[in-house]
């Protein structure tokens, strides 16, 4: 069936076949939607969180409510014993000095959709918020719409033994004393775990760092048939490598929206600025010029850049180096790519490259051979697996210590202005100074998938997404190494990518 499927791709049925995909989705994804409360899955900036703790404060004033702990990616809940849920909602809607929402309980209940400024308490209400059909929240006045600008209430049950019970994982207590039941000590068991330096806690900050190009510019394009003869006639300075379809928006956008947590992002691009319309305001774009040394530039290489990331001024130590061609389609922690040490959490493939002196390995493989060879020389730990084509965590410090012990090699790759066989992977590099070192370590499963866009072949991989749960991460890649019969049209990756980027942002 695979293969049947696979001989439609990029045929007139593909357009078809996709459209209905993308009507069906829905069918499927009651049964694939995360079930756990909003708030323990949807990250929020440290911005977004300072924004909201006037409103803590105030609400907190009422003695019904405490504060429940979270992680410092997460919004912290406020809770209320459902002995006080009466008199505590009473209070909230009589205040004035903030909104209180309401929305239908459901699975698809996010920070951004379906909630509704309520007006009074009534029996009703206060009846459907007990059972738990109703769900409230509080938000700054006239806010509603703002991105997620509320703090939602979690309502604790009394048990047996008289200690209130979480009615959701909140990583710290599953329940905690009260004083008859209603009650919670402001002085007890949660500010004492607001206290706590907890293991999972991820205290450092993280930049995301994007290399991107346009590659239909022309004064981009004078620059690059200027120095063309100093790079291979194939893969190094191939069309695929610099083309842009808007990819960056799409990307950046499922970045924001599944990782709030990133501290700042950052364009890096050569004389140009993107157009990301209502995203501008959250990147900083940076010129090669910024922080590429000048006897390295003009530069066409991607390695060359990636060697020098680490020079990029206000940088934070810990940082994710992207491409354009990565989408999240799942709400991501920050421990998933840098542990509580500030440790790079790692992740390979299980494809491995050919041997060393296989016949007419091409220009990528000769280059990772490099580096493998490079580093097993100097005594560090090397593996033969390919890294996932993912967000890569890198540390500024363990770049600035490879120059220093690799220098006359970086140098080198840096003064090709195209790739060459000649070259070394910086971030391959990086991942075995660091597993080496003991800064970074192998971590585990990661759903992550794998696609060539522009390959009439990947239909199946493509309607695959339209009935599994989205993966984690997402590599939309350019290949420019196909069977001319394999090259899909640019109206058939453009369809592909609309409705995958439509279906990201769709999952929760």
């Amino acid at each position: 069936m695979k293969s049947v499927i696979a001989r439609l791709g990029g045929s007139r049925f593909e357009s078809t076949l996709l459209k209905v995909a993308s009507r069906v989705l829905p069918l499927f994804q009651k049964a694939l939607n995360d079930t756990r409360p909003f708030w323990i899955r949807e990250a929020v900036s440290s911005s977004q969180k300072a924004a909201l703790e006037p409103l803590r404060q105030k609400v907190t004033e009422s003695s019904h409510y405490f504060s429940v702990p979270a992680n410092s990616w997460l919004i912290e809940p406020l809770g209320v014993s459902s002995k006080n849920l009466e008199a505590a909602l009473t209070w909230a809607f009589e205040s004035g000095d903030f909104d209180v929402l309401t929305a239908v309980s459901s699975s698809t209940l996010s920070f951004d959709t379906d909630w509704t400024v309520g007006s009074k308490l009534s029996p009703r209400l206060l009846n459907q918020v007990s059972e738990g059909r109703i769900q409230i929240a509080f938000a700054p006045r006239a806010t509603l719409g703002t991105s997620r600008r509320l703090i939602p209430l979690e309502v604790w049950r009394q048990s047996k033994k008289g200690n209130l019970v979480s009615p959701a994982w909140n990583g710290v207590f599953s329940e905690i004393a009260s004083l008859d039941g209603s009650v919670v000590r402001r002085d007890g068991d949660l500010d004492q775990a607001e206290a706590f330096q907890s293991v999972f806690e991820i205290n450092h900050k993280i930049d995301a760092v994007y290399l991107w190009v346009d590659g239909s510019d022309p004064k981009w394009l004078a620059k690059k048939s200027n120095f063309e003869g100093q790079g291979p006639s194939d893969h190094g300075t191939a069309p695929s490598r610099f083309v842009s379809r808007n990819e960056l928006y799409f990307s950046l956008r499922s970045l924001l929206q599944h990782a709030a947590w990133v501290n700042k992002v950052w364009i890096v691009t050569d004389g140009q600025v993107p157009e990301l319309g209502e995203l501008s305001d959250r990147v900083t774009v940076v010129d090669h010029k910024d922080f590429i040394p000048a006897e390295y530039l003009p530069t066409f290489n991607s390695h060359t850049i990636s060697a020098n990331l680490h020079r990029i001024p206000g940088l934070t130590e810990h940082f994710l180096y992207l491409n354009d061609d990565i989408f999240f389609g799942r709400n991501l922690h920050p421990g998933i790519w840098f542990d509580t040490l500030g440790r790079s959490v790692i992740r390979y493939t299980r494809t491995v490259m050919p041997g060393f002196s296989a016949h007419d390995n091409d220009l990528i493989q000769k280059i990772r051979q490099n580096t493998v060879l490079l580093a097993h020389g100097r005594g560090l730990k090397t593996t033969t697996r390919s890294i996932q084509h993912g967000p890569h965590p890198m540390q500024k410090g363990i770049m600035e210590k490879l120059w220093k012990e690799f220098g006359s090699e970086f140098d080198k790759t840096c003064r090709s202005r195209f790739r060459l066989e000649t070259d070394i992977v910086p971030e391959w590099l990086h991942n075995f100074a660091a597993i080496t070192s003991g800064r970074g370590f192998i971590g585990g499963k990661l759903t992550y998938s794998y696609i060539v866009l522009n390959s009439k072949k990947s239909l199946p991989r493509i309607l695959g997404l339209f009935f599994r749960r989205v993966p984690s991460v997402l590599c939309l890649n350019d290949v420019s190494e196909l069977a001319a019969d394999d090259i899909a049209s640019e109206d058939t990756v453009e369809n592909r990518l609309r409705l995958i980027t439509k279906l990201l942002e769709s999952d929760r």
